[in-house]
């Protein structure tokens, strides 16, 4: 189990990360790019952008409905947290997903694979 942080101690962090942040950002910016330029990467960084794209079109295809989340969620018989997920691109999506998400958008689900 964590613990919490004294007081004290979130102070000394706070100003740890204020007198270090240029130095940390370029760290974390070192970070990212040395993932993305390790070719043992490329196959799980191209597979998260087929599914930003997706989710993407997800997103574009309930707002052109004019449906907020809970409305979409309603007429698809799920929970808004799960419509929020699709949207955002996470876990696996099913077919019968597809189907239900944009039968409840008024479209029809066209798949193009190249």
């Amino acid at each position: 189990m964590r613990r919490h942080m004294t007081e004290q101690e979130i102070k000394d962090e706070v100003k740890y990360v204020a007198e270090h942040l240029e130095e940390l950002k370029a760290k974390q910016q070192a970070e990212r790019q040395a993932y993305f330029d390790d070719p043992a990467n490329a196959e799980r960084i191209a597979e998260a952008r087929q599914r930003l794209a997706i989710a993407a079109q997800l997103y574009k295809a309930r707002k052109k409905a004019g449906l907020s989340q809970a409305e979409l969620a309603r007429r698809m018989k799920v929970s808004q947290p799960m419509v929020a997920k699709l949207e955002r691109g996470r876990g696996n999506i099913s077919c019968g997903t597809l189907l239900k998400f944009a039968a409840a958008c008024g479209c029809v689900l066209s798949i193009t694979i190249s």
